[in-house]
């Protein structure tokens, strides 16, 4: 299977279908090379959401992560000082973590 290179100025297929295809030098011949550029930033919002459910995912699992490391500790009969310091500091980064997840979340749902 071959798959045709468009045309200039021809609609990209649905898999971009906010994009055209233009030369990267106009007028030089059939060997120039072709590119995708957006439009009106349709790619580029497409990105922008697929970064932030990426940032997101991200957040969340390193809350999991925080939250399993802070019941591990809890879990002891008796903490010394040293680890009651280190459960109050992830219990702070998890408290951070979930706060930036809101964040996320809340600017997400404002940008639809």
């Amino acid at each position: 299977m071959t798959e045709e290179r468009p045309q200039v100025g021809e609609k990209v297929p649905a898999r971009c279908e906010n994009a055209q295809v233009t030369r990267d030098r106009p007028g030089r011949g059939p060997r120039n090379v072709t590119r995708l550029e957006p439009l009106v930033g349709g790619i580029d919002m497409a990105q922008q959401t697929f970064d932030s459910h990426v940032k997101l995912a991200n957040l969340e699992e390193q809350h999991r992560v925080l939250k399993r490391q802070v019941a591990y500790l809890e879990r002891r009969a008796f903490m010394t000082p040293t680890e009651q310091r280190e459960a109050t500091d992830l219990k702070k980064k998890k408290l951070a973590t979930k706060d930036a997840i809101a964040a996320l979340r809340a600017r997400d749902t404002m940008q639809l």
